[in-house]
């Protein structure tokens, strides 16, 4: 395990030794907005709307758009979903998925910590933190011609506006390279960069595959009548 400088071509950057290069690793778990599956039907977690999917290939399409990165071509399915139903479910064949991930262009696809990639090559998962800061206009109250201003709770006050520092975190994925010194992140305070240089498997795998909704043995709904569950690609029967 060695320490690489990370390289300062913005001025927000300002740490040193912060990336932290490991091999074969996996990288750990992230939090990711949920879905709700009921049958065909995908009730979109973020955005409220209900779309009727009771086509495989729309699931798969859909899956894919929702969940790419168009600026990276990196495709990372959902780690938590929730159904109300305590039982597998079968979301779509792997023929569907890889139809929708060689024609949407996908450089890397991740399903459930597994990585896949047109030929099966290693790739670099870099697992970045940081902080940024946040401006908004301060809380303004006026008394008799005077004008007072108030920061809400949680920011700093600065003249008539209110800051405050935000941590973050999250994954970016690349090519392996021999040296990650380059590697820059605007915008970013007190970054800090592991990365996890991963073997990945080639698309084709995904088409001896079926895409589920995973609910784990023993399963019990709750009050909602829903439990939590994971997208697992699994060998065809």
């Amino acid at each position: 395990m060695s320490n690489k400088h990370l390289a300062t071509e913005d001025k927000h950057i300002p740490k040193e030794d912060n990336i932290e290069k490991k091999t074969g690793a996996k990288k750990s778990g992230k939090t990711i907005a949920a879905l709700v599956l009921i049958g065909g039907l995908v009730i979109g977690g973020i955005t409220g709307t209900v779309k009727y999917m009771n086509s495989e290939t729309v699931r798969a399409k859909s899956l894919v758009s929702e969940y790419t990165d168009t600026d990276t071509g990196f495709l990372s399915l959902p780690q938590t979903v929730t159904v109300n139903q305590a039982y597998d479910l079968s979301y779509c064949d792997g023929e569907k998925l890889y139809n929708a991930i060689t024609k949407n262009n996908i450089k890397y696809c991740e399903v459930l910590d597994e990585y896949y990639t047109s030929d099966g090559r290693e790739i670099a998962v870099l697992n970045v933190t940081g902080t940024y800061t946040e401006g908004i206009k301060a809380d303004c109250v006026e008394v008799n011609g005077t004008k007072i201003y108030m920061a809400p709770e949680g920011y700093e006050l600065d003249g008539e506006c209110a800051y405050r520092v935000i941590n973050t975190s999250f994954t970016k994925v690349v090519e392996k390279q021999d040296d990650y010194s380059n590697i820059t992140i605007p915008g970013l305070n007190d970054v800090q960069i592991t990365v996890d240089e991963i073997q990945t498997k080639p698309f084709t795998d995904i088409l001896s595959s079926v895409l589920i909704v995973d609910v784990p043995d023993g399963a019990v709904l709750n009050k909602n009548h829903e439990c939590s569950a994971t997208f697992r690609l699994a060998p065809k029967e």
